[in-house]
């Protein structure tokens, strides 16, 4: 009874033994495998990563993408001598190691440039697209210097800019010679606002910033009148009253401005009459030079 028991289970003690030697045998293969894989695509990404590296040292050191030509367009204060030495490359700079980025900066540390975009063309081409900023006063402190519309001083007036016509801006420093904070871009603000004016930016000969920003002194070219105005309105008030100024002048001889700094209403503050010859009272008898 007990042999034809076991004989209806199918297998024999040999062969379970064999079933549990077979079964870890299969999984160690599987994971030999697997490892085997892993190695080789370790080594392939090792190699591809080797190749790129031998192939960038090659690049870096390949003549022909050594910088040879440098493009600039919109530069007209800048010389292209000013603009290769602010760059500062060295000869046979690789073009694929440029750091534009850093170059961008290096551009914009010039006062004259106040943007620039900077591209690569290969094999061997820089090229640069400078936005110059524009001279639209010339300040007056210590010395005269060239303002644009953001409040920067651009360079020292000189011989090199006598082409120029702007007007003076007065008022950037108090009365112990330090700068007044904020008036650069008051400055700037003023001269932004008359230069989309061509008429008014013409006209204009100084503006003194003296007492801020509520009470600036516009002096016109011709006829001699100042306008005393406000910032907050002040282009729509003299586009109305300067063309006004020849009329003003000849009614009023004897006005030192105008002020436009109260809406809908105009104030002349008049000076002393100016005398005329024939108003000069003559002397009885003439002094003579070293009389009693």
């Amino acid at each position: 009874m007990d042999i034809k028991g076991r004989s209806t289970r199918g297998t024999t003690p040999s062969e379970r033994f064999l079933r549990r030697r077979v079964r870890p045998r299969r999984a160690s293969r599987r994971v030999f495998l697997v490892a085997l894989r892993w190695m080789g695509a370790v080594t392939g990404l090792a190699i591809l990563v080797a190749a790129g590296f031998w192939t960038a040292a090659a690049a870096g050191r390949a003549p022909e993408l050594a910088v040879s030509r440098i493009l600039v367009e919109g530069n007209e204060r800048l010389a292209d001598g000013e603009i290769l030495e602010t760059l500062g490359l060295h000869p046979g700079s690789n073009i694929l190691s440029l750091e534009l980025e850093t170059l961008k900066q290096q551009m914009l540390a010039s006062t004259w440039v106040k943007d620039v975009e900077l591209a690569r063309v290969l094999p061997a081409t820089l090229t640069l697209k400078v936005v110059e900023r524009v001279p639209l006063g010339i300040a007056v402190v210590k010395q005269l210097y060239l303002i644009d519309g953001d409040g920067i001083f651009l360079d020292e007036m000189g011989p090199g800019y006598r082409e120029l016509t702007l007007p003076l801006v007065r008022g950037f420093v108090d009365e112990r010679g330090e700068t007044i904070p904020g008036r650069h871009e008051l400055a700037g603000r003023v001269l932004s606002a008359l230069a989309a004016h061509d008429r008014l930016e013409s006209a204009v000969s100084e503006i003194d910033l003296s007492e801020g920003a509520e009470s600036i002194r516009i002096l016109l070219r011709r006829p001699e009148v100042t306008f005393i105005v406000g910032e907050a309105d002040f282009m729509p008030r003299l586009a109305e009253l300067v063309p006004l100024s020849e009329e003003i002048r000849d009614r009023f001889p004897s006005v030192d401005a105008v002020d436009l700094r109260f809406q809908g209403r105009v104030y002349l503050q008049l000076g002393p009459p100016e005398l005329l010859e024939s108003d000069i009272p003559e002397l009885e008898e003439p002094v003579a030079a070293g009389g009693r």
